[in-house]
């Protein structure tokens, strides 16, 4: 059984949203929100506040949502090995603005931004702590979280 297929049947027993939403709302930690801005040809990215709780190299699923409508944008892993939940963010913020090239997730926050009509967007972040987790079980419970929740980001990185 591949891993795809295990989270499939993991995401299957998790029918109850209601409960997982609850989950995510009482269990997930907050991190520091993002504000990203198209003026014209600029792009700009622009974090709150420093974040106090050492996310960087902890391991978990993370979920971004749009601070204003609350739409769950993007779900997404860290192993904490070589990069941790913190680093992850600054990772998406860094490819927003062009500061890095390897990351494609700055390009489909731009394109949704553009296909949107959305000059600035607030993105909010929530993790699970996973840091005694096995990698292979935080990849099954972001893909298990992605198949429920369905998140619009994540349906533009498969096309």
């Amino acid at each position: 059984m591949t891993l795809n297929e295990l989270a499939k049947q993991v995401s299957e027993a998790f029918d109850d949203l209601d409960l997982i939403q609850e989950q995510i709302k009482n269990e997930c930690i907050s991190l520091p929100h993002t504000t990203y801005t198209i003026d014209g040809d600029t792009y700009s990215v622009a974090k709150h506040h420093n974040c106090k709780h050492h996310s960087g190299k902890t391991a978990g699923v993370y979920l971004q949502y749009d601070y204003n409508t609350a739409e769950l944008l993007y779900i997404g892993k860290a192993s904490g090995k070589s990069s941790g939940v913190g680093d992850r963010q600054t990772a998406h913020r860094s490819s927003y603005d062009f500061s890095i090239g390897s990351e494609s997730s700055g390009q489909h926050m731009r394109n949704h931004m553009h296909e949107r009509g959305i000059n600035t967007l607030v993105m909010s972040a929530k993790y699970f702590d996973m840091t005694d987790a096995k990698p292979g079980f935080i990849e099954m419970v972001e893909l298990a979280l992605i198949d429920k929740l369905n998140p619009i980001l994540n349906k533009e990185r498969s096309r």
